[in-house]
């Protein structure tokens, strides 16, 4: 059974306030870590357990033996369409694993990674939703935004 949340979403009509370039910092607050796999309501559900249980019984082990980099091309492939998703949506929908699963993985990693290199915006209240801006890119040469 999932835990369900009822703060922290956002207000009917309230506008979602995005930033991108740094990581949130955790340190005063090490609770607020836990921020990212609060759910939306619109996350789909993971798939049903097979029977006997899934074919890897130890994701972490296996998510570990994947490269940072690897993992960030298909973050970005799969947010390119400009649709919002959360940390646990994400995860679902590429790997079939929730955010409570991902959580302090390289996935997680390889998506602040592209926060901080100004690829992903994230929004700054819970549940937070991770999204490229297909308008604008950050020019790492230049150190501007300039248009896609």
């Amino acid at each position: 059974m999932q835990l369900e949340l009822d703060f922290g979403r956002p207000f009917e009509n309230e506008e979602l306030h995005w930033v991108t370039g740094c990581r949130p910092d955790y340190s005063a607050q090490p609770m607020a870590q836990y921020t990212i796999m609060i759910r939306a309501d619109d996350d789909p559900e993971r798939k049903p357990r097979p029977k006997g249980g899934q074919k890897d019984r130890r994701p972490h082990l296996t998510i570990a033996k994947w490269s940072i980099e690897d993992i960030k091309a298909k973050l970005l492939e799969h947010l390119s369409d400009g649709e919002p998703r959360t940390f646990n949506r994400i995860g679902i929908e590429l790997w079939d694993k929730g955010g409570d699963l991902l959580a302090g993985t390289k996935v997680e990693e390889a998506l602040w990674e592209l926060v901080e290199e100004y690829e992903v915006g994230c929004t700054v209240r819970a549940p937070i939703r991770f999204v490229v801006n297909l308008e604008w890119r950050w020019d790492h040469e230049r150190k501007e935004w300039v248009e896609r």
